[in-house]
């Protein structure tokens, strides 16, 4: 399986899971200026933006490697672009940057609050 493929696969059982846990979907592959968010949802008074990460040739112990800084300021840039193009009342929710894992066996680990949003030297929580 190829790595878009398997990229794919991933963000399906990424949103299974999430929808089960009770989030509503509101985008998949947003895409701004400065990169792309896999997931974005909402749960509760939480806007959550979601990385998901598929690998098949790492184990969960590898979670550590998951996200570079750099790929973390991406997520935090399209999250403030997808806020500012007024996809949503910021005011009214709290924001957060989750990381669901998809193991090489299909197990998921989902880290909520993976990162706090401050990854570009900006504050994205509204406040």
């Amino acid at each position: 399986m190829n790595r878009r493929a398997q990229g794919a696969r991933g963000e399906e059982q990424a949103v299974s899971y999430l929808l089960a846990e009770g989030y509503r979907i509101l985008e998949r592959n947003f895409t701004g200026s400065a990169g792309e968010v896999d997931i974005i949802a909402v749960r509760g008074r939480t806007l959550v933006f979601v990385e998901v990460k598929s690998w098949k040739g790492f184990g969960m112990s590898d979670l550590e490697y998951a996200l570079s800084p750099r790929k973390k300021e991406r997520i935090v840039r399209t999250a403030r672009e997808f806020l500012l193009r007024g996809g949503f009342d910021e005011e009214r929710f709290d924001i957060r940057f989750d990381v669901v894992f998809i193991g090489r066996s299909g197990e998921v680990r989902h880290i909520p609050a993976a990162f706090d949003g401050t990854e570009d030297g900006t504050d994205c929580s509204g406040d």
